[in-house]
């Protein structure tokens, strides 16, 4: 937390740095020592972000759901999308947005550390429940270190919480690890809310974050195939940038700042299977053993 304030205050930011009893005045729980607020911060859900923008779209775009692309084809001048229904997309342009996937559409070589990890989302609080909740806002907390739990208390009345760190070998994550997820996410739930550990979870799944492992992006070209993935889990301000600045390329738009992103350091390279599963996998071990106060 010293580290963030020191950023912090490099940028002229303006902050709270809060110790226990004003923690738990305002979340509800005194699991909390210290915590760094930013105010005028807003905890958003990006799938619904993405679907309003949808909305805000001309006549002339067409948003098509539930469409697996299994290849991108054809010549780098003229690219054909080919989907899993064998239907083909011919276009002069495409724009790849797929994270460590780009790999798999043969974009980019060994370079993201996909990571699995798991989230739980209580049911709804009730009346009497809510007391422990009364005059406190939704909020969000994320732990200081990347490998502890990140919790949300949600204007529905709801108690979340996110842990576990896995190497996504193949992107995915089985029904067996879901379920060996719970242990730890409800240990993370009990030791926050202790007098809350009868609610039971209502909905509990795994989610991959994209990394690589200098934190880079990827963010390149091949004829008019355009293509990046974020590299440190940044979410949605991270991929807001980067595709404001591949619609930029596309167009034949130059920028200072485009030239930037296509000149930053790339992301470093990974070892081939299965040392990169093994060495993964004992990171993530060390990374969760020194969160464990967080978890």
């Amino acid at each position: 937390l010293d580290h963030d304030r020191e950023i912090l205050d490099r940028m002229n930011m303006k902050y709270d740095d809060f110790d226990r009893r004003q923690l738990a005045e305002r979340l509800g729980t005194g699991y909390y020592s210290r915590a760094i607020f930013n105010p005028g911060s807003v905890l958003i859900n990006p799938a619904e972000v993405v679907r309003a923008l949808f909305t805000t779209l001309g006549p002339n775009v067409h948003i098509f759901e539930k469409t697996p692309v299994m290849q991108i084809a054809g010549s780098e001048t003229n690219p054909v999308v080919i989907l899993l229904n064998g239907k083909k997309v011919r276009c002069r342009a495409a724009i790849v947005t797929t994270g460590p996937f780009l790999q798999e559409l043969g974009l980019s070589d060994h370079r993201f550390c996909p990571i699995i990890s798991y989230g739980a989302l209580s049911r709804q609080l009730s009346a009497e429940e809510m007391e422990d909740f009364r005059g406190i806002e939704p909020w969000g907390v994320t732990a200081a270190n990347s490998a502890g739990t990140t919790v949300r208390f949600t204007k529905d009345n709801r108690l979340f919480v996110r842990n576990g760190l896995l190497y996504g070998t193949y992107y995915t994550c089985s029904p067996e690890q879901i379920r060996h997820s719970q242990k730890l996410l409800r240990k993370a739930f009990d030791n926050r809310f202790p007098d809350h550990s009868h609610v039971n979870f209502e909905y509990v799944w795994g989610g991959m974050i994209h990394l690589t492992m200098n934190s880079k992006p990827v963010f390149g070209r091949r004829g008019n195939v355009f293509f990046a993935g974020v590299g440190e889990g940044a979410g949605i301000a991270k991929v807001y940038t980067m595709g404001h600045f591949l619609a930029e390329w596309a167009n034949g738009i130059e920028s200072e700042e485009l030239s930037y992103m296509q000149n930053d350091e790339k992301p470093s390279w990974l070892p081939p299977e299965p040392i990169c599963t093994l060495g993964a996998t004992v990171r993530l071990i060390y990374e969760g053993f020194n969160a464990q106060g967080e978890v």
